[in-house]
């Protein structure tokens, strides 16, 4: 989940970059954007009446600027200014809005916003300090002996009429710093962006989203005005009446019980994250593998669950500037969409060119794996073959809101349901029955590597789709689960060989070695037993003879609902009884979605597998 933000992070301050520079986003980098180059053209020296009551005259540009609060780091940065020093730089680190200054930064540390360290601040010799006219009120005339220091107000909970928003707060440093133009410039871009996401998510009409932060015992619920104001913001709508419109929900955030949670029951949850650990990617699989309550919410069922940095809960420009992005990845089909290029062609297995003007709103499925290619992308197709079957027996759906699809017949799609549907585009796994198909909607077919490669279709999906980024962001996700289990699991695995085994009804037994669960570097790093398949060999099945010699110590055992009698006889098979890990009661059985190698049914068979070893 942290391998979405930084990015995204990264490209949206590209953007500012540019405009910080005069250079097109794409050619500019960090370390030109914040240099210091040429005030605007402004009347030095100039005098300013600072949030103390003081006037303080500054002779002219500042070129060592100390800053001791670090809510305005977004606007000095989004301005173009430099800082020498300033306090709380662990920030940087810690803020995707920040993060992509990092490397430029080179910043004296004057310790906590709090507490800053004056003689640190003296050795600095800052040619300006701007401090908190309410955090550092006891200090401030110990600061003016030591340079021009410009008292500021605002922050989280301010309600004050020049610092209580963004604009405002941009045009007093602006004028601080003589950057009246460039303030403005910010203001007219920002509330641009805010005005154009507002347009594309006007179709949620009355789906309502919540910001929060679960903790052990209780859920801190924020209302960023970027998000829910009406007035300037993108006006989406929270499942709760919102008392105060103002930024103070930004400090400190309300309480919540997760009962009350699930009264409010939103269609959108959007979630805390910290890149600098994985407390609430933790918090939140607790939720998944324990709470019934959670499990039941709308928006974890229909998987619209999803997480921001930590910086858009500030209230900063670049943090609004991130999480408004962020937002429009994640919220509505129309989001990636209607940046993506469209129309849009794809030359498909069957060697035929398919050009689709628009994003297709009705998709049909006539193969399970397509159907999870979709839903890992946060789309939801309109029908799919069995997909009555695959609701009652698919346990990898579990979590996932798949009541409204369309069951559209068994391995052949019905023209029936089909003309009756009227999808927009269709997916198959077989070119047969081509010619009658494409009548009734743009018809793709789909190679044969989707079945055994999840990456390699999921970005296949995400080109046809316009949902390329949402494919990396998914890939990144899993690839870091799976490097953070296998790192859990080390000393668990040590010295052990482990089976994987598909039971395919009586007598036959399949396996094969799957880089996900045995690759040593981006795997799970299982030891398989001696005689197992090599990698790329695909399923092979094995005798139980050949089972026996190779003696595993840990198996895990899928099978279908249908093949439980199956299984069952196995498991009293003599030669089964007499392998190590049969002995050891180190056997563990999977739903048969375990056997398939498509992106959520792996996705479920890695948890299951974790959860088995670790006790979980």
């Amino acid at each position: 989940m942290k391998n979405l933000i930084l990015p995204l992070g990264l490209i949206f301050a590209a953007g500012i970059f540019g405009a910080c520079t005069g250079k097109s986003a794409e050619n500019s980098t960090a370390p030109e954007s914040l240099s210091r180059e040429a005030s605007e053209p402004a009347v030095w020296p100039r005098t300013y009446r600072d949030a103390a009551g003081n006037d303080v005259t500054l002779e002219k540009p500042p070129e060592r600027v100390a800053l001791l609060f670090f809510h305005h780091y977004e606007v000095v940065l989004a301005l173009g200014t430099s800082l020498a020093a300033a306090t709380d730089v662990e920030v940087f680190e810690g803020w995707g809005s920040l993060r992509p200054y990092a490397e430029e930064r080179d910043l004296i540390d004057l310790g906590g916003t709090r507490s800053p360290n004056l003689e640190k601040i003296m050795e600095t010799e800052p040619d300006l300090i701007i401090y908190s006219a309410s955090v550092h009120e006891k200090i401030g005339e110990s600061l003016q002996k030591i340079a021009p220091a410009v008292a500021v107000g605002g922050g989280p909970a301010s309600a004050d009429p020049l610092w209580g928003t963004w604009q405002g707060t941009l045009r007093e440093y602006g004028k601080i710093l003589g950057r009246e133009r460039k303030a403005e410039e910010e203001i007219l871009r920002l509330e641009g962006l805010v005005r154009d996401a507002r347009e594309k998510l006007a179709p949620l009409g009355d789906k309502t989203l919540v910001f929060i932060r679960p903790q052990e015992k209780l859920i801190y619920r924020w209302m960023p005005d970027y998000a829910f104001s009406s007035q300037g913001g993108l006006g989406l709508k929270s499942p709760a009446e919102k008392s105060d419109q103002s930024s103070q929900g930004n400090q400190a955030g309300s309480q919540l019980s997760l009962e009350s949670l699930a009264e409010m029951n939103p269609d959108y949850i959007v979630l805390y994250d910290d890149v600098l650990d994985t407390k609430d990617e933790d918090m939140l699989d607790t939720l998944n593998r324990e709470s019934s309550v959670w499990r039941s919410l709308d928006a974890v069922k229909a998987g619209r669950v999803f997480f921001v940095d930590r910086s858009t809960f500030s209230g900063g420009p670049l943090g609004m500037e991130l999480g408004i992005n962020t937002l429009l990845e994640n919220i509505t089909p129309s989001g990636t969409e209607l940046s993506a290029a469209w129309p849009r062609t794809y030359r498909d297995a069957a060697g035929r060119d398919v050009t689709l003007e628009k994003f297709p709103q009705k998709i049909v499925v006539d193969y399970l794996p397509y159907w999870e290619y979709l839903m890992a992308l946060n789309i939801v197709p309109a029908g799919a073959s069995s997909a009555d079957h695959y609701r009652q027996t698919w346990d990898a759906f579990e979590g996932y809101d798949v009541s409204a699809v369309a069951d559209m017949g068994g391995n052949e799609l019905s023209l029936e349901r089909l003309v009756a549907l009227s999808p927009d585009l269709i997916f198959i796994a077989r070119p047969s029955g081509v010619e009658n198909l494409e009548k009734i909607a743009p018809l793709i077919v789909m190679d044969g590597q989707l079945r055994q490669d999840w990456r390699y279709g999921l970005r296949e999906f995400g080109k046809i789709l316009g949902r390329e980024r949402e494919a990396e962001a998914k890939i990144g996700e899993v690839n870091a689960r799976l490097g953070a289990d296998k790192a859990r699991l080390g000393a668990v695995l040590e010295g052990k060989t482990v089976l994987m085994l598909s039971v395919m009804g009586k007598g036959r037994y399949f396996s094969a070695r799957r880089t996900d669960f045995y690759d040593p570097e981006t795997g799970l790093g299982f030891t398989p037993p001696p005689g197992y398949p090599e990698f790329g060999a695909g399923y092979q099945q094995l005798s139980l003879e050949a089972i026996g010699e190779m003696d595993p110590d840990i198996v895990f055992l899928a099978v279908f609902d249908e093949d439980t009698s199956s299984a069952d006889e196995l498991r009293n098979n003599p030669v089964w009884k007499n392998i190590r890990a049969a002995r050891d009661g180190k056997v563990f059985i999977i739903d048969g979605a375990a056997h398939a190698t498509s992106i959520i049914a792996t996705e479920y068979t890695i948890k299951r597998m974790v959860g088995f070893l670790l006790g979980e």
